[in-house]
């Protein structure tokens, strides 16, 4: 038997404090955060998971070995995404 081999990844950021189009943004108005993965730097992002507005931090478990790309948006409380 072949073991299966897997990784972890540990993201953080840090909580915007304006909007895409430069517009204020505060804490309260944040409702979570959508994390996105490629394998590929010019590839399709897929979304991996979502996390709530206070949390700025994510654990990404049970990756096979190899070279992965993350973005982050943040998702305001009228379900905005930027």
């Amino acid at each position: 038997v072949t073991p299966v081999i897997t990784r972890s990844v540990q993201l953080s950021w840090t909580a915007p404090t304006t909007r895409a189009n430069g517009t204020a943004l505060s804490s309260g108005e944040i409702a979570g955060y959508e994390i996105y993965m490629s394998t590929s730097a010019s590839g399709s992002f897929n979304s991996v998971t979502t996390t709530d507005g206070n949390v700025t931090q994510a654990l990404i478990r049970d990756l096979a070995p190899g070279t992965y790309y993350f973005g982050i948006t943040t998702l305001d409380n009228n379900g905005l995404e930027s």
